[in-house]
Order: C-alpha cells, then sequence, then structure tokens
C-alpha cells in the first residue's frame, strides 16, 4: 500500500475524490503514488542502487526528475509531466493536481533546484520510501549483485585471474 503526501492512502481514496477538481491534493497524490510504483522507475532504480542497500530519497528524485525531463534541459513543464503520467498508466485530465503541486510558484516551468527541493515530492517520496524499497528488493535479487564493484573484479581489471585459488597454488608450488 502505497501512501499519499496528505496521509490519505493512495491504494483507496476517499469517497470525495472521484474528480480532480473535488481533491487536488489527492488527485496529485494518487499520480505520485503511480509514478513512484511504475515499472520504469523501480527498473531503474534497482540497477542504479547497490545491491546490498535500497534506493535514497535522492535516487528515487533523480530518476523522477529522469521520467519527467526526457530532453536533458534544466526545466520540466505540465506537458513533461503529463507524458510520463500517460506512459504509466495514469490521466492525462489528472496531471495538473500533480503539477500544481510540482509548481507552486506558477511559473510554468520548475526548474530542477526548484524540483529537488520541492517539499510536497521531499514529503511524498519520504512517506512511500519504504514500500519503494521493498518494490526494488526482489528486483535487485533477480538481477544479483553488480560484480563490478567487487575486489575480484578490480584484481582481474588489473590483468588478474579470476581463479585466485590456482594462481595462489602456483605461486606456492614455485616455494615449495
Amino acid at each position: 500500500m502505497v501512501n499519499g503526501v496528505s496521509g490519505v492512502s493512495a491504494a483507496v481514496p476517499p469517497a470525495n475524490t472521484t474528480t480532480n477538481k473535488a481533491n487536488p491534493t489527492a488527485t496529485a497524490d494518487k499520480d505520485l503514488s503511480l509514478l513512484l510504483q511504475s515499472s520504469d522507475l523501480l527498473q531503474s532504480l534497482a540497477s542504479q542502487s547497490s545491491f546490498y542497500l535500497p534506493p535514497t530519497v535522492t535516487q528515487v528524485l533523480s530518476t523522477l526528475w529522469g521520467m519527467f525531463n526526457t530532453t536533458g534541459s534544466s526545466t520540466i513543464t505540465e506537458q513533461d509531466v503529463e507524458k510520463a503520467l500517460l506512459a504509466e498508466g495514469g490521466k492525462a485530465s489528472d496531471a495538473h493536481a500533480l503539477w500544481v503541486q510540482l509548481d507552486p510558484k506558477g511559473d510554468s516551468q520548475v526548474h530542477a533546484v526548484d524540483f529537488a527541493t520541492n517539499t510536497y515530492l521531499l514529503n511524498g517520496i519520504s512517506s512511500n520510501l519504504a514500500s519503494v524499497q521493498a518494490a526494488v528488493t526482489p528486483i535487485q535479487q533477480q538481477q544479483g549483485p553488480d560484480p563490478s564493484g567487487t575486489l575480484v573484479s578490480a584484481f582481474m581489471a588489473f590483468g588478474g585471474n579470476s581463479d585466485v585459488g590456482s594462481g595462489l597454488g602456483n605461486f606456492i608450488n614455485v616455494f615449495v
């Protein structure tokens, strides 16, 4: 179950949230929850976070930015948010509710710095972090640990043999 920022469960919206006009915060919470549980976000987090350490708020924030900012610019727009929601099965009509939370100044664009310090977004990610981490864990277990970060891989990168035992045996045989 994913928690909304407003403290309302996103899995079962309250009765008065049938449209995005009735309770825009609940709609924004639902949209954020959809993005936080999307396979694109979870797969990305599984590949960028350590097998032994769960994803952090910063990693989730960065991944969300990447989902919205597909052009590599320093800003996102409401259309970027709408595209990301549509790609994850959300509704274009609900995108505005999330946009209002992301752009509280009403500037029609959100700069990367404002995105990274957005209180709504940070609270939403923080309150849902445990469920995101729980969803990432099975993906990481399926992928297994990344061998490039091990001592053996560093040894091999410098010309060593991955079969350290046989090499050690040869070394010992020289002195016996």
